[in-house]
């Protein structure tokens, strides 16, 4: 099994984490506001054994994933580890670019794409 770097980092209420390869290859990302439901959800698939020792890599990971979700500018120096990335993962990657950065976009609910005509 691969020797893996699961980093973690918390951020005003929200917990960040990222798994890393030995070539210092982002394998996941993801956030959550339980630290334990992050870490169970990057480990989920067992590629490796995962350490948490720091790297820079890692720190670098994280520091740019929480100015993406306040919405700041990053320099995305993360080097992502396509070979374990399947198509459908790319075309996702891919879609992901055209959403606004930060987390002010989100809304409460499902939207409507036409107009629905009110009964009288």
């Amino acid at each position: 099994m691969e020797k893996l770097i699961l980093a973690t980092k918390q951020h005003e209420g929200t917990w960040f984490g990222v798994l890393i390869d030995s070539q210092s290859g982002l394998l996941a990302s993801s956030f959550s506001i339980s630290r334990k439901k992050l870490e169970r959800h990057l480990l989920a698939d067992g590629r490796g054994i995962a350490s948490r020792t720091a790297t820079r890599e890692a720190d670098s990971a994280l520091d740019q994933m929480i100015k993406i979700y306040d919405g700041k500018k990053t320099t995305n120096t993360v080097r992502l580890d396509w070979k374990s990335v399947s198509g459908f993962q790319k075309n996702v990657c891919q879609r992901m670019k055209e959403i606004p950065r930060g987390n002010d976009h989100c809304t409460n609910g499902p939207r409507s794409p036409r107009k629905i005509p009110r009964k009288s």
